[in-house]
C-alpha cells in the first residue's frame, strides 16, 4: 500500500509467494505444537524417506 501510494499503481506490481513445508518439517512442527516430546518427533520425523517434493501421503504409502 505505502509502495503503491508513493510511486503510483501504474508503477507498482504485487508479487504472491507460496512455500510448501517439507514433510519432515510439517511432521515436526506438528509434533513441537501437540508438545510431543522432540526425540520422538525426530524419530518419526526421520522415518519419512529425503526425497525432494515428497508429501506424508507418498511417505506413508512407501511403508
Amino acid at each position: 500500500e505505502y509502495v503503491s501510494k508513493k510511486y503510483g499503481n501504474d508503477k507498482v506490481a504485487q508479487i504472491i509467494t507460496f512455500g510448501t513445508m517439507a514433510a519432515r518439517a510439517a511432521v515436526r512442527d506438528v509434533g513441537r505444537a501437540l508438545g510431543i516430546p522432540y526425540a520422538r518427533v525426530d524419530t518419526i520425523a526421520k522415518m519419512i524417506p529425503w526425497e525432494p517434493n515428497i508429501t506424508i501421503e507418498k511417505a506413508l504409502k512407501m511403508e
